[in-house]
């Protein structure tokens, strides 16, 4: 059971400044929505991908302040292996069991147990809860995505509890010589090196360091960066590598010898962990490219 205490992230706002906040975000979106409008042509059409990006970044930033904590009781949710059930009609449904399950879900629990265990301090998510916190946030949020888009993809996700996978989970590109896992674990290696490179470290010293922990040679690592902004494209490649750098940077001496935050994922404890699942994954494409079925 959580402890008493104030140990709810979310709920520690100073009212008045949060009250300015969320005006500040709601400004932001009603300038962005005016000087992207069609009515003004080409001019309001300028610069209108970048400023769709930014709107639902302030769109999520705004739904944090004010809901942060239902997404965290969400997330609980599926962390105890809880499903959300929206409200469809204003009757209670007539089912003997509804008004026990109401109960077990009405509890200040999963909001605590959804901030600080699932996927805290940038660990991996365990992949069943991540799929009912996903079909969770999915169902509660129906205005949000197009009607069928929502629809094909909870049956998507929830056909995996069934052994079956739908069009839209299925892979469009089979037989690649290196795959998506391999792909993004190479990105996060040159990301470490960046980091390094950030925090003072030679870049040489750095490419030795990662190379050495993947197990593949200095030349090796090398080649990876152009090859990924080929098969990721450039902007990707470009922004991790910049908040890789911008951590390194910002990042003092107690946050980067912490096991948490920074460390996790660009500190000695995410190198191993990265470079542990790289090998993994290059020893199972191995396997998989020797079997005869």
């Amino acid at each position: 059971m959580p402890p008493d205490t104030d140990v709810y992230p979310r709920r520690k706002w100073n009212q008045s400044e949060r009250d300015k906040y969320v005006a500040d975000l709601i400004d932001q979106l009603r300038d962005l929505e005016r000087k992207t409008n069609p009515k003004d042509g080409a001019q309001s059409a300028k610069g209108k991908n970048l400023a769709a990006l930014k709107s639902l970044k302030i769109a999520g930033d705004l739904v944090n302040a004010l809901a942060g904590w239902a997404l965290d009781h969400q997330a609980g949710l599926a962390l105890k292996d809880l499903k959300f059930v929206p409200l469809s009609t204003t009757k209670t449904p007539e089912h003997p069991d509804y008004p026990n399950s109401r109960s077990t879900d009405d509890d200040h629990r999963h909001e605590w147990y959804g901030r600080n265990w699932v996927g805290r301090d940038g660990l991996p998510i365990n992949p069943i809860v991540a799929r009912k916190w996903l079909m969770n946030l999915l169902r509660a949020f129906p205005s949000i995505f197009d009607l069928g888009l929502r629809l094909d993809a909870l049956a998507a996700l929830e056909a995996c509890d069934y052994g079956e996978i739908l069009p839209m989970l299925r892979a469009t590109k089979e037989g690649r010589k290196i795959n998506w896992t391999i792909l993004q674990l190479q990105l996060k290696a040159i990301a470490l090196v960046k980091y390094r490179e950030a925090r003072g470290i030679k870049k040489f010293k750095a490419l030795q360091e990662v190379a050495g922990a993947f197990g593949v040679s200095v030349n090796t690592v090398r080649t990876w960066e152009p090859r990924l902004r080929t098969e990721l494209g450039h902007i990707e490649v470009a922004h991790r590598l910049a908040i890789a750098k911008e951590v390194g940077i910002n990042e003092s001496d107690d946050q980067h010898r912490a096991s948490s935050g920074p460390e996790v994922l660009y500190g000695q404890e995410g190198l191993q962990e990265f470079a542990r699942q790289y090998r993994v994954a290059i020893a199972s494409k191995r396997a998989k490219r020797a079997s005869p079925l």
